[in-house]
């Protein structure tokens, strides 16, 4: 097997740093959109279903949950370390 040359070494580092570049570009989109959401729960939250969820718990885990705090203002919240999550709806049962 040859050695990678010169050429192959920039273009090895320039897909890596693009990929770098690329997956830190998503994660910052996703931090954003995760405040915005907390926000449009925390008035949606009102009038469905929510509950406090762990952050720290590992998606194939179920999560510690907490009840949520109202704000007089009638918003929900969570304690730190939490986050509103909408309750899966039960399934209705056929008659």
């Amino acid at each position: 097997m040859p050695l990678p040359t010169q050429r192959t070494r920039k273009v090895r580092a320039t897909v890596g740093g693009a990929a770098l570049a690329a997956l830190m570009g998503v994660s910052a989109c996703a931090a954003g959109s995760q405040s915005q959401s907390q926000e449009s729960l925390a008035g949606a939250c009102q009038v469905t279903k929510c509950i406090c969820a762990d952050t720290s718990t590992m998606f194939w885990q179920a999560a510690e949950t907490v009840p949520i705090e109202w704000q007089r203002n009638g918003a929900a919240s969570c304690p730190p370390g939490y986050a509103l999550v909408r309750m899966p709806e039960e399934k209705k049962k056929k008659r």
